[in-house]
């Protein structure tokens, strides 16, 4: 089974030469694992990650390529210009779905505040077919940040707090950016054309799944913030994460609530 691991970036160079070893550590025993309980024979599982590199001006894209020289599970998309959160990932879907067979696609920052030890537990839940979508989350009983600004904690949670009054989606952390998804969610949501580029993604595309009934299941971490480089939210993501609740709110007649497990 493929497991295809997304991560966007935009100078994030000294970050990604970290991540990927840790995450090629957190996966090492779940290569060797079956998550087909229909097919237990099949044990062989590839990880592959995707970097989708926003042409960074501190090398991260050479970094990349570097390292994808070494081994073959490594891919980047370069791209021209920073072109935003959310159309990176709709880049880096379209390619899985064009090069990759993975039944598991998961999406997380490339800034060391996903810990790369949950990726096991991600990629069992979906994989296992026990849910369509995993959200790691902040915001149940053992989750939570560190050395997290005051200012960031305000904005998290009035987002949060707007999404799920406006939108009635019953999920804890709506604006979470590590996720883990099924193939079918993927491909569904290549097809709805979903238009948000920015941060407003997250909320869009988990809106799109919850109308079309898929099983959310959130599971607890810790958020750790950034050590190095610079955070990529701005003011005109938060208005534009507003609007786009906004919108979504008002243009869509028949909402459908997002069934949702605590583990």
């Amino acid at each position: 089974m493929q497991i295809a691991i997304v991560i966007p970036t935009y100078n994030e160079r000294s970050n990604v030469e970290r991540l990927v070893p840790e995450i090629e550590r957190a996966t090492r025993d779940i290569l060797h694992s079956s998550l087909n309980k229909e097919s237990p024979a099949q044990t062989k599982n590839e990880i592959h990650i995707v970097i989708v590199d926003d042409d960074s001006s501190d090398g991260t894209g050479d970094a990349v390529l570097l390292m994808a020289s070494r081994v073959d599970n490594i891919h980047l998309i370069k791209r021209p210009r920073k072109m935003g959160l959310g159309s990176a990932y709709r880049d880096a879907f379209e390619w899985i779905t064009k090069n990759l067979d993975a039944k598991v696609i998961i999406q997380m920052d490339a800034d060391l505040s996903h810990p790369p030890n949950l990726l096991s537990k991600m990629i069992k839940l979906v994989g296992d077919g026990s849910t369509d979508v995993v959200v790691a989350s902040r915001y149940l009983e053992t989750g939570g940040s560190e050395n997290w600004p005051i200012h960031r904690r305000i904005i998290s949670k009035g987002a949060n707090w707007l999404a799920k009054s406006v939108l009635g989606i019953k999920v804890n952390d709506i604006t979470s950016g590590y996720r883990a998804y099924n193939a079918s969610c993927i491909s569904e949501l290549l097809s709805s054309n979903f238009s948000s580029s920015g941060y407003d993604y997250q909320i869009e595309v988990l809106y799109i799944l919850s109308r079309l009934g898929k099983k959310v299941t959130e599971i607890p971490f810790i958020f750790a913030n950034r050590e190095e480089g610079k955070s990529k939210l701005g003011i005109k993501d938060i208005l534009r994460f507003a609007s786009t609740v906004l919108k979504l709110r008002f243009h869509s007649a028949n909402r459908t609530k997002v069934h949702v497990m605590a583990s």
